[in-house]
């Protein structure tokens, strides 16, 4: 009895099952082939287009000291997002912010104002004191009393005279008249006299409040008998008031 049975279906199927896994492991292994491809692909295309964004050492990097180790600047964008998070939860509402930022206002204005008002009182106060313990300076014009009498404003008269002479045969002796100029303010009257004393007591001669020898009522001489001679002008105010003044001229030329 023969084993070979040429119908049988199942004769075949061993070889064709593994055709069937061979070609599945092709096609696996190529679409894996194409993945990884893919994948690197991929990597490069992102590594290029890093290093043409930042050429050089990225500004987010930088070498952990004493390791090399490059260490990123920047946190990882979930990092940050958290980061993000957390700040915008704790951020006051505006209402909030607004009382919070007013109060170091207010605060400042308040110190501030209590300071002006320190340094207010405190200027006040220098102020006060100043003008307490400040003797204030009282001008006083001194009054001038004018003297209601009268004055001499000038008076002029030789130191000596020379002029007399005794004479001789053919001349007379030579008595010269006496030299003097005066001026005067209120005076009324004005009199003259030899010696010293008052002339308008005396009555002897009245002469001009302003004048000379020359307005004399007469020719005075010069007392040539004597070594020296002593005359007086005495002023009579408008108030009845005498004023004296006296001098006295050597003689200096013959004495008789």
């Amino acid at each position: 009895m023969s084993t070979d049975n040429p119908m049988d279906p199942f004769a075949e199927n061993p070889p064709r099952e593994r055709q069937s896994r061979t070609l599945l492991f092709v096609i696996l292994g190529i679409l894996g082939a194409l993945l990884v491809a893919g994948i690197v692909l991929l990597v490069l295309l992102l590594k290029t287009k890093d290093e043409s964004a930042s050429p050089g050492t990225s500004p987010s990097t930088a070498t952990r000291l004493g390791t090399g180790t490059p260490v990123s600047a920047a946190p990882p964008a979930s990092l940050a997002s958290s980061s993000t998070t957390v700040a915008a939860s704790q951020i006051p509402s505006s209402s909030a912010a607004s009382s919070t930022a007013a109060t170091p206002t207010t605060a400042s204005s308040t110190a501030a104002s209590s300071t002006a008002a320190t340094l207010t009182t405190a200027s006040s106060t220098a102020a006060t004191y100043t003008t307490t313990t400040t003797p204030t300076a009282t001008t006083s014009t001194p009054t001038m009393t004018t003297a209601a009498g009268p004055t001499f404003e000038t008076l002029t008269t030789p130191m000596t005279e020379a002029s007399c002479s005794m004479g001789g045969p053919g001349f007379d002796p030579t008595r010269p008249p006496v030299k003097v100029s005066w001026t005067s303010t209120k005076a009324a009257q004005a009199w003259f006299v030899q010696g010293t004393s008052d002339a308008a007591d005396s009555g002897y001669m009245q002469i001009p409040v302003n004048g000379t020898q020359a307005d004399f009522p007469f020719e005075i001489q010069f007392a040539c008998g004597t070594d020296s001679s002593t005359y007086t002008i005495t002023l009579v105010g408008t108030d009845g008031s005498h004023l004296s003044k006296s001098w006295t001229v050597q003689n200096t030329g013959d004495v008789f």
